[in-house]
This record gives C-alpha cells, structure tokens and sequence, in this order.
C-alpha cells in the first residue's frame, strides 16, 4: 500500500470539449483512491449523470505526491421510467399510477428523490417508512424506490349513554359510526353516522370520499345528511365537492352545498321558520399525526367555510356564512405520558335577520362537552377545548384524566372535569369517561361508553 505525508486534494481542470473534464486525485493509498472515486460517482448520481463515464488517462509523480489523472465524460442525463412504493401493496397499480405519474420521465437526481418523497407522504393515508433510493435495471432503465406504510383501518364505533329526563327517568342514547377505507385499493373513504338523542332527535349521515375520480388528478366528496331535532324540524343537507387529495398545506376540496328546513306540526305551532339555502365551500385538512388511527404525536387541523345565500320561508332572502374548526395537538412528555389538546369552534351568521332555531350550533355531549347532556346547549358560535393527559400502558391500553370547557356569544363557560380509560376487550377497545360539571355533584356526573373495533 502507497502512503504520503501530503493532504488529499482534487483538482478539476476543463477541457476544450464541453463533454469531457480531467480529474486529478492524489493517491494516498488504494483505499483513499476507491473513497475519492466513489464520491465523484455519487456526486455524478445526486446531479443526475447516470450515463457519465470515468477513464484512467495515467499515472505521475509530483515530487513526493503520486497523481492519477481521470477524464470524466458526461452522458446524457437519464430520467426514471417507473416508481415502486415499496410498501404499499394495499393499494392498486391505478392509484400508485395516479399519485406518482406527474414525476415519471423527470431527471433522477437527488433533489428529485426528496421531492417524490414529499409528494408520496403528503397524501393522509402514507407514512414514511425509510429513505428513497434508485435501482437500475439496464443501461437506460433507472427506477426511483421510496419505502412507505400505508394507514388504512375499517372501523366501527358505538357509543351509549344515560340521559335523565323531566320525567325521572333515564334515557338511552346512542351513536354509532362505520367507517371503510381502501376498498378495492382505490384510497377511497366511505363514513355512516347515525346518532339518537331521544326518539324525538336522531341525525343520520352518509359520505364517500375518493382521491382519484377515473384518470383525473383530483378527487370528490359526497354527503348527505338528515336531521330530525328535537320533534321540531327536519334539515337536510347535500354537499358535493372536488378535491385536491394532497398539496404542501394539506388536503383542500371546492364545491358547494344545498339545505332545506321542513317544518314539524309542533315547530309551526311554536312559530319556527323553515328556511333553504346554498353555499360554496371550501375545506382543508392538514395532517401531520404519526399515525390517523392510534396517533401518539403530531398536530391535526381542519377547517370549512361555507358563503352562500339564506331564504327563510316568507321572508326576504339573504347572505349566511358559516365557519367551523377543529384541531388537535399531541404532545409526547415521556415514553409513556402523552399531552393532548384539542381546540373546536364553529359560528354561523347571517347578513340581516336573526338566526333562526335550525341553524344554531348545539354542543354538549360525550363528543364535545363531557359531564353535560347531549346537545345541551344552542348558540351562534361556540369554541370548545379538551385538555387530556394520557398514560398509555400500551398501544391499545391507556389512564387519562381531562378537562373540558367552552365559551359561547352568551357568555357561558360550562367546564367539566373526568377520568378515563381505553382498555382492549374481545368486542374491541372500550372507552368509557366519567366527567362531573363544574356546577355539579359527583353523583351527577356523567358516564359515556364508547367501543372502537378496528380492522
């Protein structure tokens, strides 16, 4: 093995042709020689230069330096012909085509690899599962690789709750949610929502979501719902919008909704007011969890606005705007002692009139307000936060204690504090709460009873 005392140095001098330069390169020792040569070649693949070549023109000595002199000729640039998601079998050859095929036939340096990466995990349901790398195949064949792990779960999600009454007694109340994700492998979203408050109050929902709609770039959104509020009024509502499933801010759609309210006997006799009326919406999703299903960190956002025009049954028609907003933090303090905020809110306006019965935000409830009753309360606008502090015994088992509260445009601050748990059970995970309002006894606190069955 050749050594010298004499620092490592490498000199590029450029030739008359525009193709060809000559590299010199000290020789340390045989081991440095294959470290220097390396990185060239690995600089030559980050700029892209897959077809370049390294030729020895010669060997000379420099007083005590030994140099080797290397003509590099460049190629043609080469650019990927194919994207393997390694990782990713759960979804179909058309939907891996639709997500990646803007960036086949694009230069493969190394900006590129991070740039397909980005792209890839900016989609919700994809994670990072390692770094992206090229294989070649041939001599003119380059495929870009990126590891990844998909997030896809069906569920289902049944809740129950006691709910005293004027009457004295108690009444059941139940909310059931059935979620698919990834049939067939298309990415495609399907949601069932069905919620009784009582026999007199009973919301049903329905909505599909798909990424890709055929061969377009851009998905849609469905929904519909109905609503039957308190033996007063019945509202239904369908929204249909076009989505753009990823982006650097998230997962927007654009589109526009359609409501009516029909009346009850008993709500034309209290003198409520139906109404109908459409809007355009715009709603964004920003997802930055490590996980949509079992998330332990990171920060979720979403958020609609919706414009459009408001006409009350015998009235005069005019301009409603609504705003609704949710979002969640998740804060890990040590390896099994997790922080959560979430932060939720919503108001809805009109441009002249008051807002009628219908159209009001309702809140209270095992989803929103613990320790109070379901829908408890009605207002304009509303900001409601749930601060948790969770220690997981493990990923399915965890203790938590929180505290709820909120503010509304009439200045009430109902707030209630609680204990919970997640436990695995045969039937799935059971979440049960028990939270006591601020104004209440404990014997008047509230139990509320959730199993969530993934699979």
């Amino acid at each position: 093995m050749l050594r010298f005392k004499t620092t490592a140095f490498l000199a590029i001098l450029v030739l008359s042709s525009a193709q060809e330069t000559e590299s010199i390169i000290p020789i340390i020792s045989l081991e440095h020689l294959t470290t220097s040569l390396d990185s060239v070649k690995q600089s030559l693949a980050d700029e892209g230069e897959w077809n370049s070549q390294l030729r020895l023109n010669g060997l000379e000595r420099n007083g005590d330096h030994l140099l080797s002199r290397w003509s590099l000729i460049t190629g043609e640039p080469l650019g990927i012909d194919s994207i393997v998601l390694e990782g990713a079998e759960e979804l179909s050859s058309h939907t891996i085509s639709q997500m990646v095929k803007s960036q086949i036939g694009r230069k493969a340096d190394k900006n590129l690899l991070i740039a397909l990466q980005k792209t890839v995990t900016s989609y919700s349901f994809m994670d990072k599962a390692g770094q992206p790398f090229y294989a070649r195949s041939s001599e003119n064949r380059l495929s870009a690789v990126v590891p990844v792990k998909t997030d896809f779960s069906h569920s289902i999600v049944a809740a129950a709750g006691l709910q005293p009454s004027t009457d004295g007694k108690n009444r059941m109340t139940g909310d059931i949610q059935i979620g698919l994700e990834n049939p067939f492998g298309s990415a495609s979203i399907s949601r069932l929502w069905w919620n009784r408050k009582d026999e007199q109050s009973q919301r049903i929902f329905l909505s599909y979501e798909d990424p890709f709609l055929w061969r377009f770039s851009v998905g849609g959104y469905f929904s519909f719902t109905q609503i039957l509020q308190d033996g007063l009024y019945v509202r239904r509502e369908r929204e249909v919008a076009v989505a753009v499933p990823h982006s650097k801010f998230g997962k927007w759609s654009f589109g526009g909704s359609e409501e009516t309210v029909t009346l009850t006997n008993d709500g034309d006799s209290l003198g409520l007011i139906g109404h109908s009326s459409r809007s355009l919406t715009v709603q964004n999703e920003w997802d930055r969890r490590d996980s949509r299903s079992n998330p332990t960190r990171g920060m979720w956002l979403k958020f609609r606005i919706g414009l459009g025009d408001f006409v009350p049954d015998g009235s005069t028609e005019t301009i409603s705007f609504d705003l609704k907003g949710e979002s969640k933090i998740l804060m890990p303090v040590s390896d099994r002692l997790t922080l959560s905020l979430a932060v939720d809110g919503g108001y809805f306006g009109l441009a002249s009139g008051t807002v009628p019965l219908s159209k009001k935000l309702r809140y209270g409830g095992a989803a929103s307000l613990r320790g109070y009753r379901e829908e408890e309360f009605v207002a304009d606008w509303v900001i409601i936060s749930q601060l948790e502090i969770r220690y997981r015994v493990s990923s399915e088992n965890s203790f938590y204690t929180f505290i709820d509260g909120s503010y509304d445009e009439q200045k009430r601050t109902p707030a209630s504090v609680g204990l919970g748990l997640k436990q695995k059970t045969p039937m799935g995970v059971l979440q049960l709460d028990y939270a006591i309002g601020k104004d209440n006894k404990p014997k008047e606190g509230k139990i509320h009873i959730r199993i969530i069955n993934r699979f």
